[in-house]
């Protein structure tokens, strides 16, 4: 039996700016934005990659203060460092607008 960890990341927040939308060489649209996560002391910065047809719809309804519940998987990212940095690959977002609980 082989032992998997379970990988899935829920979050909100807003996004920090305009998302940049891209399409690979095979024709695949990929969207990449940082989200901004308050908490009560601090504020959390975290980049999202979207893919494929999400990635367009996305694109079209978000704004730069749109709140939104990311869902996905964190990865790494090459970077500088033998570690990289830690990143979420979004499989699905979500409008939340202004809840109040």
């Amino acid at each position: 039996m082989t032992n998997r960890d379970f990988n899935k990341v829920i979050i909100t927040g807003r996004a920090k700016d305009k998302p940049e939308l891209k399409l690979t060489v095979g024709g695949t649209a990929v969207l990449n934005f940082t989200l901004v996560s308050e908490g009560v002391k601090n504020k959390e910065y975290v980049d999202v990659t979207v893919w494929g047809e999400l990635a367009e719809k996305v694109y079209k309804g978000l704004g730069p203060e749109s709140r939104i519940m990311v869902e996905g998987m964190l990865h790494r990212t090459a970077g500088e460092s033998s570690y990289g940095k830690l990143e979420i690959t979004a499989n699905r977002i979500f409008d939340i607008g202004e809840c109040n609980g």
